[in-house]
Formats: structure tokens, C-alpha cells, sequence
């Protein structure tokens, strides 16, 4: 019986119930550059590195920035709503799984598409900067979700084949990176990230709560 390796985590939506702060922050920055962006359209972005989303917005929208400048601007109202939220917490059930998994000595890590100052701003807001140490963000890899680089390269991280990991991902795009890393997924059904495609995971689960490593085990590895 084959038995997990690693568990690999994505942060938006996963870790932190973000997707609803992200898109009324993509929202409000769009309207301050003078075009309108309607939540379905947002919504068909998620998943994906805040780039990859500026870079389709200024292709669409005729914009003067780059999409890197785009996104720094974007990411730093984000970052500057996180540092003045107090009481930021993480998805039910994140904790006690990091502590069960942990317990068990099976490695854990972050890989989000995120940047690297970005996953510490949220670690940090919400508790688990020290607890989850392992981290790729967007800027480690050459390419985006969907493509596999990231969990990929977080698997090398912790010595573990991409076979025996299993990823947890709330989004299109991040299920289909899962898979194209050869990896088992587990898709949450995340209520504030609607619109997502995840009938390619392995599993769906409505929540978090609860899950642990002999819950993970015996869905996707029995």
C-alpha cells in the first residue's frame, strides 16, 4: 500500500479564506485604472500568479503599466489591508492538520503562486509563519499554475517523489498544476472561491475540518 510522502499546500483559499479580500482589492484597484472588471471575469483568474492575471487585464484593457508593475501595486494594497486586519485566521481544520501531520513526521509545504513577500505578509497575518517553513511562491518558478513547476519544485524541496505527494487546492488552475506534477489532489470546495472546475481532483471535500493524515490516507491512497 503505498503510503503519503508529503502534503503540499496552496495558501489562497486553502490556508486563509483570502479569495474574497483579493477580489475586492483586484476590483477597487481596476476602477482606480479606470476599467471595470466584474466578479465572473476575476473569478476566471483565480489560481493563477497575480502577473499571468495583470498581464491578460493590460492585453485586454489597453494598459500603460507592465503587469509586474501592475501587480506590485495590487499586492501592496493586499499586503497593507493584511498588516491593518487584526484577527486574520486560518481555514478550519488547517492548524489541527498541520499538527497531526507534523506529529506523524510527514513533511509539509506551502506552494502557492503567490510571491515569496506576499506568502510572509499572509503567514504572518494568520499565524502559521512559523509552523510552515517550506515555501515556493510564483517567483521561484519559471512558470505559473497550471503548469507543475511549483509543486514540483516544493516536493524536490522536501525530498519527496512527486508520486507520493498529495496536493490540497481550492482552485482550477491549481488542480490541473497538481496533476500535470503527477501528484494526487484533493479539491476543496471552497464556498468563496466559486466558479472553479476541480472534477480533475481525486477527491472533493466541502471542508476542512476534521481531515487528517489517516482521513487523507484512506481516501486517496487505499
Amino acid at each position: 500500500m503505498t503510503q503519503l510522502g508529503a502534503a503540499l499546500f496552496d495558501m489562497d483559499g486553502v490556508l486563509f479564506d483570502s479569495e474574497p479580500i483579493h477580489e475586492k482589492i483586484f476590483i477597487e484597484f481596476a476602477a482606480e485604472l479606470g476599467f471595470v472588471c466584474p466578479p465572473d471575469e476575476y473569478r476566471q483568474l483565480i489560481g493563477t500568479s497575480s502577473v499571468s492575471q495583470w498581464r491578460l487585464m493590460k492585453d485586454k484593457y489597453g494598459l500603460n503599466a507592465t503587469p509586474q508593475e501592475l501587480s506590485d501595486a495590487k499586492m501592496e494594497h493586499y499586503k497593507t489591508f493584511l498588516g491593518a486586519t487584526k484577527g486574520l485566521l486560518p481555514i478550519p481544520g488547517i492548524v489541527s492538520l498541520l499538527d497531526d501531520l507534523q506529529m506523524q513526521n510527514i513533511p509539509f509545504a506551502l506552494a502557492s503562486s503567490n510571491t515569496t513577500d506576499v506568502i510572509e505578509a499572509t503567514l504572518s497575518a494568520i499565524g502559521l509563519n512559523t509552523m510552515l517553513t517550506t515555501r515556493v511562491g510564483g517567483n521561484d518558478v519559471p512558470q505559473a499554475k497550471p503548469a507543475p513547476d511549483i509543486f514540483l519544485l516544493a516536493a524536490e524541496k522536501l525530498g519527496v517523489s512527486p508520486a507520493d505527494c498529495v496536493v490540497i487546492e481550492d482552485s482550477t488552475n491549481g488542480v490541473l498544476a497538481a496533476k500535470n506534477a503527477g501528484m494526487r489532489c484533493i479539491g476543496f470546495d471552497n464556498p468563496n472561491s466559486p466558479g472553479q472546475e476541480l472534477s480533475k481532483a481525486d477527491v472533493r471535500l466541502s471542508s476542512l475540518d476534521n481531515l487528517t493524515l489517516n482521513k487523507i490516507q484512506s481516501l486517496i491512497f487505499n
